[in-house]
């Protein structure tokens, strides 16, 4: 069903039998809408200072290292993100940057949503005003994104606001090499996590008619992470956790209804920390499983109308389901087990909740059509001058009740999200490592990952000296999960925890490439009484203690080989990407295209350019 223009500017009437139906109203509600929301969740983020929480670790400018790059010793779990962050940082203040990507990822999941919703609602003759509401707020605002937020996972969210916009870039690749243009960039903006990545790449080839093309576009995109991957010497079997790894992230059950019900929800991640309490209610999980089924019955609905949209968003549903659930299920989890243990990047299996980003995308969708559709049926039986209020009470009804699946999202997520200072002593221990040799490498204690500050509230986070320092920071990457403690990643970590166990560790730190070593103070955890005689003190602040090890230390940079095939892999997506984002630039015929609002960012348009359509 088409829609036509009314008399007014911004009002969209759609025909419906004899009588017209006004929905929603000016088509900026739903960007009012989104934003709105997504100033809801980040209120108290937006406030000066950093948030930090988990895996959240952001300083005013993260360095560029091998590490980064993916060449270090570490598994390159954070490539290519942290190298951009890297780049960007030297123009955009880190605290400032963090604000704009956080409110940039919610505005953009509840846009692409209620586009793509509304794609699908016209192709199958619904209102699509009442559906791209519906969809933008299940989409932006379900536990899904609030787990995800507490636990750090921003860049991940990048890759799940992308996929909305992917998918219905898929829909619309028969423009020639400008839509392969469109769906390089947004793959690649999804890649700046291998998760984010893989989920692209599922879309391309779900979604994509031209499955060799797509198969192309996403190898392309990957390849940043997936060649340090490759050179790695770490194991697989080390690398993933082995079965232990598998078993600990695995998606865990909320309530006694079972696995599955946590996952229909969009919940369930491993790390019951980061939960919303409000997930142990009946109200909440009553919801998101009358979501899902709404969901369903979306699928059934359309399935004559837009057979080809509800077939690719349930095999996205499907899948991502499929790969949630594996884990928790013996013959399934056996095969999840082998792939992390023998298969190069099989560990990105380990964490199976985060595959729900690819069921998020069919149930926000097929939930709001199923809304449209009962506005429609409505509208018929309505007066006329009633049609809109029918409208709005439904598309609003709906919305109400998204938000009610996890309402402890609002404000920070009840404040997890709260914005905190670094005590100064962090930037003078940088500047006092500014001018240390870079190749001398910095031991970080406590030696375990994770920190608890005091003026961060207690709340868990990464040890933030890899994105303070410009030296190679060796930090302990052995998680315990759920009283499992998962092996080292990096081949140095028990090496340097054998070291701290000897009677001087200094000389053993030498040995591994280590000159300084940075204690925090102030977050719980065992340091070592003394590091030797050949150690002193170089600052001692309340917060943090710089001690230098004197004596020869060996460079123990990574090798040039690899770094060599790091550098030219990256140099040449970067090539890829610049000709793609010069195709898509290229001056073209404004009334036979549309730009959507990803593509308007790109050529250096407004943000969120929303066009009447």
């Amino acid at each position: 069903m088409a829609e036509a223009s009314g008399g007014h500017r911004g009002r969209t009437v759609t025909p419906l039998g004899r009588r017209p139906l006004v929905v929603i109203g000016p088509g900026v509600v739903v960007p009012v809408l989104v934003v709105a929301l997504a100033l809801l969740v980040l209120a108290p983020a937006l406030w000066p200072g950093f948030v930090l929480s988990h895996d959240m670790v952001v300083t005013p400018r993260q360095p560029l290292t091998w590490s980064a790059l993916g060449a270090g010793d570490s598994l390159p779990r954070a490539v290519p993100v942290d190298a951009v962050v890297a780049v960007v940082s030297l123009v955009v203040p880190g605290a400032l940057l963090q604000k704009l990507v956080l409110l940039g990822l919610l505005v953009a999941s509840g846009l692409g949503a209620a586009r793509l919703g509304g794609d699908v609602a016209t192709a199958a003759g619904l209102p699509r005003r009442v559906a791209e509401p519906v969809a933008a707020a299940c989409y932006l605002w379900n536990p899904y994104v609030a787990e995800r937020l507490v636990l750090g996972h921003w860049a991940l969210l990048v890759g799940y606001a992308v996929l909305p916009w992917l998918v219905r870039a898929c829909r619309r690749d028969r423009d020639g090499r400008r839509g392969w243009a469109r769906l390089l960039l947004l793959a690649a903006l999804a890649a700046l996590t291998p998760t984010g990545g893989l989920l692209a790449a599922t879309v391309l080839v779900v979604c994509c008619r031209r499955r060799v093309g797509a198969l192309l576009v996403a190898g392309a995109v990957n390849l940043p992470w997936v060649v340090p991957s490759l050179l790695h010497p770490v194991a697989g079997a080390t690398a993933g956790g082995g079965t232990d790894g598998v078993e600990a992230f695995a998606l865990r059950a909320e309530s006694a209804a079972g696995p599955v019900v946590s996952a229909l929800g969009l919940g369930g991640v491993w790390n019951a920390d980061v939960v919303p309490d409000s997930r142990t209610t009946a109200l909440s999980q009553g919801l998101s499983v009358a979501f899902a089924v709404l969901a369903l019955l979306g699928a059934a609905l359309l399935l004559r109308r837009a057979r080809g949209d509800v077939l690719r968003l349930g095999v996205l549903w499907a899948v991502g389901s499929a790969l949630a659930l594996a884990p928790t299920w013996g013959p399934t989890a056996r095969l999840v087990e082998l792939a992390v243990v023998h298969v190069p990047g099989g560990g990105l299996l380990r964490d199976s909740h985060k595959w729900l980003a690819l069921s998020a995308v069919a149930l926000a969708v097929l939930a709001a059509a199923v809304v449209a559709a009962g506005v429609r049926a409505l509208v018929g039986r309505a007066p006329g001058q009633a049609a809109g209020s029918v409208a709005v009470a439904a598309a609003g009804t709906a919305v109400v009740c998204a938000l009610l699946t996890v309402p402890d999202l609002a404000w920070g997520a009840a404040g997890r999200l709260g914005p905190v200072r670094y005590p100064a002593d962090w930037a003078a221990a940088a500047r006092v490592l500014e001018h240390a040799d870079r190749s001398e490498a910095v031991l970080s204690l406590p030696f375990q990952p994770l920190r608890a500050f005091p003026w961060n509230g207690g709340r868990a986070l990464l040890d933030p000296a890899p994105r303070w320092l410009r030296q190679e920071v060796l930090v302990d990457d052995r998680l315990t999960v759920g009283g499992t403690t998962l092996p080292p990643e990096g081949p140095r970590v028990a090496a340097a925890a054998a070291a701290l166990g000897s009677p001087d560790p200094a000389v053993e730190l030498r040995g591994l490439g280590v000159r300084w070593v940075l204690v925090a103070r102030t977050t719980p955890g065992a340091v070592p009484a003394s590091l030797g005689s050949a150690s002193r003190t170089v600052l001692d602040g309340p917060e943090l203690r710089l001690v230098r090890l004197d004596g020869p230390v060996p460079t123990l940079a990574p090798p040039r080989a690899r770094r060599a095939a790091v550098v030219a892999t990256d140099v040449l997506v970067l090539v890829v990407l610049a000709g793609a984002g010069a195709t898509l630039a290229a001056r073209r015929d404004p009334a036979t295209s549309e730009e959507t609002a990803l593509e308007a960012a790109v050529r250096g348009g407004p943000l969120l350019r929303w066009r009447k359509r």
